[in-house]
């Protein structure tokens, strides 16, 4: 995304992108599961690539390539939340780190997980952070340090 470029997401579903020298807008795409519209919480464009992931309410983490939109590139869900009847799950936040090599998402009534942004398998997970529970209010999570060595959220 160049410096002069805003990405938005909302509840609608809607992801915009946003030129700051014009203040003109363009609607990229509305993200939809099986014709629903998914309300959006969380979007985060990738250091090096032109990817960006979102996340909203359901249980999966997306990630779209700039160059084609049209479809999801990649779905990230951790396997424990894709084996329960989740239907009440939303993923208040998700980030990537400093390289882009990694995807952190805050799940309500659950746990804080970390994905590999390269694995494309469905279900798998490097890290689950437990003893956050996310469920009375939104709450955001992110990297901390010039790596990312720590993860901060409030």
């Amino acid at each position: 995304i160049a410096d002069n470029t805003i990405l938005s997401c909302g509840e609608d579903g809607a992801i915009i992108e946003m030129d700051v020298r014009t203040k003109n807008y363009t609607k990229l795409l509305t993200v939809r599961e099986k014709h629903r519209k998914i309300p959006l919480f969380s979007i985060t464009a990738h250091p090096h690539e032109c990817k960006y992931a979102v996340s909203g309410r359901d249980k999966f983490v997306r990630v779209y390539d700039r160059r084609n939109e049209r479809h999801v590139l990649t779905r990230h869900c951790p396997q424990d939340v894709l084996d329960r009847n989740a239907s009440l799950r939303y993923i208040s936040c998700c980030v990537y780190n400093y390289n882009g090599s990694e995807l952190l998402a805050s799940f309500n009534d659950e746990s804080i997980y970390l994905f590999n942004a390269n694995d494309q398998r469905l279900g798998s997970f490097v890290h689950k952070y437990q003893g956050h529970i996310n469920s009375a209010t939104i709450k955001g999570v992110n990297f901390f340090g010039a790596k990312s060595e720590y993860i901060v959220t409030g």
